[in-house]
């Protein structure tokens, strides 16, 4: 923000003033049907809770509409002045404007008064108070300043008064635009006009957090990647900035935002220009729902699509795409909101990793940065691997962090305010709590022997010299117990009576494990918002390994003959709990005892669990039937190895489109029998098209080039590494010879 002269602010407002005196014809009434709001941000950030509030206001004091502040101003083209808008003089009372059947008047403010009015107002009744302004049809100009009839609309559409303060979302979009981080020319007067309205409030402190914000190196435009999503932003909260700033967890917050930001153009299927057509009700509907999980999220999503509330901004065109990639969602959607929550979860164990930060008053690291330095091994370690441990010992810090901090700090639980409501025998029993000391001394000892230094008075007050118990494991909870989290209740601080599940559910046994149990548990939002923050530190796993079953499993299971009698709720128990054998990250060395490794299915549990997953290579005209293995790490490394030597892998599910590794290995665990198939390029081959309309009917034919013939070595590499590992006497590949 920056100051301007008085003379620059009297020359403005003196072009504005004369513009004003110009331009207004008359104050009349008009019927409220002709009455039209164009589409911009502040309307598609909307999520309805302004015009509720309205009608609740006219439900108690009428449509008061002929004061001076309810007036719309609309704007007329000087061409249609008398000639397709007429004003017809009434005495006695307001004139009234004549507008032709086929015209609209662009009314420039209080679209949410109007919208509430008109279901307020009886039939006879449809009218509304407007000021008219006829303007010269909009002039193009180059010039670095705008014009001053550019500058008076402005005025018009963006006019509040102090005791009509707009949301933060809309002050934060029009402060970015008008200062030029938006492709916008740099406007002062209207970024400063912005600023102002931060002040409007006595004692308010959002203009000085604000600042703040702006002054960081990277959260500022991490943060701006999320205006294209309109409908996001009546979640912003500036107030809140500065605790966003204190924490000094920049990268996991980066990665929630990436999260969201990820989530709605999955939705769009990857078409950017859609993302604005996401409005604020879709978003306030569809938040913290995980429809592939719940039935009673799909249900609930349903009912609204139907009724004509969700994606009502999207063409009718797209909206059933967009539905059926809505509907596979398997997390709880984030957005602007729920982050501003879940920050208050992340909050309590930044306080339990603050403790094991050397501080540095004379620079800002964050903590990840500050205990990056904080590690010294004598062990040499080369970069790679040195970046893969300390990400490993990262995991396995946040996760406990995460696991413990309740009991580690001061902070609460939060308790819970439903009357009535009876908790499962899981909840209610004596919650699983150690001593603090003994949980500080087990964490402190443990980051000593990954090699972080601690701080002095950590060791001092922890005693680390004592020998110390073996620390209690959290035990599984019976899911079959757990209710269903309602989505009001799936975001911020968890509560009181989901001790024992929070606990288990954040072990490292628990993350390992694949999820299948129909419903939004308490255990399912803790794994979730985990990941959401701190997937960046997963590897090549992406979050929280979802596989749908149905909720009858027994019933299922023993209809398809897989088990029949008491070996049926073995089966379920069994594949409840399915380990994936994944070690990414490494945590063979975590703050728990060591497990045991991942039962193999018997033979009843055989046609349930594929042997491996299949994929085709097709190079030189012929394809590789290849069975990869259940490893995740080794399925990464080949589909990534695949991507690096220009292998084009299709999407049976998405038009064949290209497919990342993260995309393979998630497309697998919700359709673990299903084939792939990798084609060679000759040249790199971008996953998405500059114009996602358009999809490649047929595949380019590899020309003979240095990268063609890299390509036939890795992946004569990569299946003899494949055959060592599935077994020298199993073949990988049939119906095709050596390359």
């Amino acid at each position: 923000m920056s100051n301007l002269s008085q003379d620059y602010v009297e020359q403005i407002e003196s072009a504005l003033f004369d513009s004003h005196r110009r331009c207004f014809k008359a104050t009349a009434r008009v019927d409220i049907s002709r009455l039209v709001f164009d589409q911009s941000f502040k309307k598609q950030m909307d999520n309805q809770a302004n015009i509720d509030r309205f009608r609740r206001i006219m439900r108690i004091q009428g449509c008061q509409r002929l004061m001076q502040d309810c007036h719309v101003p609309v704007l007329i083209p000087v061409a249609d002045w008398d000639s397709r808008v007429r004003l017809r003089r009434c005495e006695g009372g307001f004139d009234w404007l004549d507008v032709d059947i086929d015209y609209h008047l662009h009314a420039q403010d209080h679209e949410t008064m109007i919208t509430a009015a008109r279901t307020r107002l009886g039939p006879t009744d449809q009218w509304w108070i407007v000021d008219v302004y006829v303007v010269e049809e909009a002039a193009q100009s180059d010039d670095a300043t705008a014009s001053v009839q550019e500058m008076f609309i402005r005025s018009l559409r963006e006019r509040y008064s102090n005791n009509r303060r707009p949301p933060d979302g809309l002050v934060y979009e029009r402060i970015r635009r008008y200062e030029g981080y938006l492709e916008d020319r740099v406007n002062r007067f209207a970024a400063n006009n912005w600023w102002v309205v931060l002040e409007t409030m006595c004692g308010s402190k959002k203009a000085k957090y604000l600042r703040a914000f702006f002054k960081h190196p990277t959260l500022p435009q991490k943060l701006d990647q999320l205006l294209p999503i309109e409908g996001l932003w009546e979640g912003m909260r500036i107030g809140l900035l500065h605790k966003v700033l204190a924490m000094r967890c920049d990268q996991a917050i980066i990665c929630y935002w990436d999260r969201i930001y990820q989530t709605f153009l999955d939705m769009v299927g990857g078409n950017r220009q859609h993302l604005r057509l996401i409005d604020g009700l879709t978003v306030h509907l569809i938040q913290s729902r995980a429809p592939k999980v719940s039935a009673k999220d799909f249900g609930f999503l349903k009912r609204e699509l139907e009724e004509g509330n969700l994606s009502r901004t999207i063409p009718a065109t797209d909206r059933q795409a967009v539905w059926e990639r809505l509907v596979e969602i398997d997390f709880p959607i984030p957005t602007l909101e729920t982050f501003f929550k879940d920050r208050l979860y992340l909050e309590v164990a930044r306080s339990v990793m603050q403790q094991l930060v050397v501080s540095d008053p004379n620079r800002r690291a964050t903590i990840d940065e500050s205990l990056y330095e904080q590690f010294d091994t004598h062990v040499p370690l080369t970069t790679s691997h040195r970046d893969e441990s300390l990400k490993a010992d990262l995991w396995e810090f946040w996760r406990f962090s995460l696991q413990y901090g309740f009991e580690m700090t001061e902070h609460q639980r939060r308790v819970s305010s439903f009357r009535g409501r009876h908790d499962s025998p899981t909840n209610t029993s004596q919650p699983l709590t150690e001593d603090r000391a003994v949980l500080w001394q087990y964490f402190l000892r443990f980051v000593q022997q990954r090699g972080f230094r601690v701080p002095d008075h950590l060791i001092a007050s922890a005693n680390l010299s004592l020998s110390l118990p073996p620390l209690r494991q959290p035990q599984p909870v019976s899911l079959e117990t757990e209710p269903e989290v309602p989505a009001k209740r799936r975001n911020g601080k968890p509560y009181m009576d989901s001790i024992v599940g929070d606990h288990y559910a954040l072990s490292t046994e628990a993350l390992e494990q694949t999820w299948t149990f129909p419903r939004v548990t308490a255990g399912f939002l803790r794994q979730s918002v985990f990941f959401m923050f701190f997937r960046y530190l997963a590897g090549p796993r992406n979050g929280l390994n979802v596989q749908m079953l149905p909720e009858n499993f027994q019933d299922f299971a023993t209809s398809r003959g897989a088990v029949d009698g008491p070996a049926a709720q073995s089966l379920s128990s069994t594949v409840m709990a399915e380990s994936t054998t994944a070690q990414l990250p490494n945590t063979s060395h975590g703050l728990t005892t060591p497990q045991p490794l991942p039962m193999l299915p018997s033979s009843s549990q055989a046609s349930l669990v594929p042997t491996g997953y299949a994929v085709d290579v097709t190079v030189d005209d012929e394809t590789h039937h290849l069975c990869l293995p259940h490893d995740l790490n080794t399925r990464f490394k080949f589909f990534q190895g695949l991507g690096e030597h220009y292998f084009h892998i299709s999407n049976p599910a998405d038009h064949e489109r290209g497919m990342t590794a993260d995309d393979c290995c998630g497309y697998y665990r919700e359709n673990p029998r299903s084939r792939l198939h990798a084609i060679l390029m000759s040249r790199p081959y971008h996953p998405f098209p500059d114009d996602p309309m358009q999809v490649a009917d047929v595949v380019p034919t590899a020309m003979e080039t240095p990268e063609l013939q890299d390509a036939r070595h890795w992946l004569q590499s990569a299946i003899a590494t494949l055959d060592q590992l599935n077994g020298a006497n199993q073949s990988l590949f049939e119906g095709s010879s050596d390359i």
